[in-house]
């Protein structure tokens, strides 16, 4: 049987904070699993991959502030990716 796979971009909210000086970057990603995700940031950017069972999810962000990349977090919960970034300066 063939198995059709669609490309999509996840719905995206970002969040800046300046009160705790950092940037966050929600990706929701329905029915991913935590292994499928691949994630890049680095100083002006964010990418993401990531596989559902018929859908696979890709985003490039370009970020419009200064930030520490290579203090970045990230947490997978609840469909959700968060990656917090402090901002710099």
């Amino acid at each position: 049987m063939l198995t059709i796979r669609s490309s999509v971009e996840p719905d995206v909210r970002t969040i800046v904070d300046r009160q705790e000086r950092s940037l966050t970057v929600e990706f929701m990603l329905p029915g991913v699993r935590t292994e499928t995700i691949s994630l890049r940031v680095d100083a002006s950017s964010v990418f993401i991959r990531a596989s559902a069972r018929h859908t696979t999810y890709a985003k490039y962000i370009v970020l419009h502030h200064p930030v520490l990349h290579q203090q970045a977090s990230a947490v997978f919960r609840s469909d959700t990716l968060r990656v917090i970034l402090p901002l710099r300066g």
